[in-house]
Formats: C-alpha cells, sequence, structure tokens
C-alpha cells in the first residue's frame, strides 16, 4: 500500500524581500502510470482535433458515416447491377439483381415498420450506353413491415440489359419523350423487333398511327405453318375495313409485312382490339411511358 504524502512545517522568515518558502512536498516516486496517463491525454486531443475543431466552430461532424438511421435514395440513379448492387428508395431495398435465360430476379425487401404500396415503383433496364430498354411496373404489389420477397419477371431484352434503375413514377410524374419533326409532324416509334408502331402526333397530341408487323419464314415450323398465318394475314388485308383504316401485306424475300393504318380523327379507339393504339390527342410521353410498360422500345 502506498504511503501517504507528509506535509512538513516551514519556518516563515519576517526578513524583507527574502524569498518564503512556505512547504514542500515529500513523496516517493510512483511509477509511470502519471506519464502514461499525460501521453494518453495528448494522444487523444492530437487525434481528435480536426473534430473537435469543427464541433466549437458550428460544423456538424458525421461521427459515424453509416448510422442506423439513414435513410438513402436511389431513386433515378443507373446502376451496373451485380452481386454486390443495392438500391434503396424510400426505405425499400433491391438487392440481388439477376437475369437467368429471360428471366429477371430482385429481391425486395421493406425496411419500414408499415405496409409498403409499391403501387408507383418501376424497374427500368438500360443498355451499356444508357438507352432505356424496358420499363417493370410492381403496380398491386405490396410488402408487409420489414416483408421481403423474391420478384421474377420476364424481360424482353435479356442480352443487351446491362443497367438498372429504380423509379417513382405517377401520372404527374411521367418523363417527358424527345420527337422526330416528319414535314410538319412529330413521330414516336415503339418497337419490340417484330411489331413496330409509329405515332404521329400534331403539336405534341396523337393523331395517326401506323403498325407494321414482320414476318419471317423461318420463325414457323414448317411451310404449311408459314401459309397459313399468311393467308390469315390476307385475308384480313382484304376485307372492307371502317372507314379511316387501312390494311395491306406485302411479301419479301424472308416472309411478309403486314401494315394498318389508323386515323384516330375519324377511328373511335374503341373499336380497335389492340392496347398498342391510344385514343386521339393522347399526349407523347403517356404513349412513350405506356409501350415501354409492354416491353416496347421508343425512339
Amino acid at each position: 500500500m502506498a504511503k501517504r504524502k507528509k506535509l512538513k512545517n516551514i519556518q516563515i522568515s519576517n526578513q524583507e524581500l527574502m524569498p518564503t518558502t512556505i512547504g514542500y512536498l515529500d513523496s516517493k516516486q510512483k511509477g509511470p502510470f502519471l506519464l502514461l496517463f499525460i501521453f494518453a491525454v495528448l494522444f487523444a486531443t492530437l487525434y481528435y482535433m480536426p473534430e473537435l475543431t469543427e464541433y466549437f466552430s458550428g460544423k456538424k461532424v458525421p461521427m459515424d458515416n453509416t448510422p442506423s438511421n439513414a435513410t438513402y435514395d436511389d431513386e433515378g440513379k443507373i446502376f451496373i447491377f451485380n452481386d454486390e448492387t443495392l438500391i434503396t428508395v424510400n426505405n425499400i431495398e433491391f438487392s440481388k439483381i439477376k437475369i437467368n435465360n429471360d428471366k429477371l430476379s430482385i429481391f425486395i425487401a421493406n425496411t419500414k415498420d408499415n405496409v409498403a404500396d409499391l403501387n408507383d415503383y418501376y424497374l427500368e433496364l438500360y443498355d451499356k450506353d444508357d438507352n432505356l430498354l424496358e420499363r417493370i411496373s410492381l403496380s398491386s404489389e405490396t410488402l408487409n413491415k420489414y416483408g421481403k420477397r423474391t420478384f421474377n419477371f420476364s424481360i424482353a431484352n435479356p442480352l443487351e440489359t446491362n443497367k438498372i434503375s429504380v423509379s417513382i413514377i405517377t401520372n404527374s410524374t411521367i418523363p417527358e419523350i424527345e420527337l422526330k419533326t416528319v414535314g410538319d409532324m412529330q413521330q414516336l416509334t415503339c418497337t419490340n423487333n417484330i411489331d413496330t408502331y409509329i405515332y404521329y402526333f400534331n403539336s405534341n397530341n396523337l393523331k395517326k398511327v401506323i403498325m407494321e408487323s414482320n414476318r419471317n419464314m423461318d420463325e414457323f415450323s414448317d411451310e404449311l405453318a408459314y401459309q397459313n398465318v399468311l393467308q390469315e394475314y390476307r385475308n384480313l388485308a382484304s376485307d372492307n375495313p371502317k372507314e379511316g383504316i387501312s390494311n395491306k401485306v406485302e411479301i419479301n424475300k424472308s416472309g411478309f409485312k403486314f401494315t394498318k393504318e389508323i386515323d384516330l380523327s375519324i377511328v373511335n379507339i374503341n373499336d380497335i382490339d389492340d392496347e398498342m393504339f391510344y385514343k386521339l390527342d393522347e399526349i407523347a410521353k403517356n404513349v412513350a411511358f405506356n409501350a415501354s410498360l409492354k416491353k416496347y422500345k421508343c425512339y
């Protein structure tokens, strides 16, 4: 047990201008502990000096780069996806993104303590040059609080798909689309590599649609199957369509092309059994957006 320090009494001098000693402390050396303590305090002060300086200057210093209550919003950002990719939008996490043949697999987790409605969430798939290939709606899907599930979707361009984005899109935030000018009208083309729809607009309002369907002989099992389909299209073209609708079939070296042209100022959209035709004066961005949900690429 360490000895207590003793304070010895000293006589005080009564002579003027003479130094007076009040007392002295008599102690034994206590070892290196005090010295180590002083060095520890000094090291800590120097190490945390930047944080202390910013703290006392009124600046916010993040002591933890990934606090547990952080919210990361990656909406609209385009990612090259792999096993490491994690996209977070409004506390909904998207991960484990994989493509197998023509299927897209994605794991979605709700990190909130309430039910998540995914109605306005969309997966957007891009090629390596950031061209939008298709848009997948999560419409009508929900996740319970802290719920998680793997979703699988058929995709149209598995070989081209290289990047992904997650967006929240409402009717008021549908992205604009750039139109080509053709004569006195604007044009938008949407295709799935088999059927192509060419939309014509006047002042951004839809007026006319031309559909072209290219069928190749090698997509049929044999000559008979090809001829049967060709005859069906010939019958369709030979019918007397309603006013404002024209159909025709053209034979080429590889197969045939069927073309349907509709003037929407004359034809009622309810009389057309094809969801790729839209009503008169529909605006361009709505046409492009809805076509993208049907796996068509628009440009």
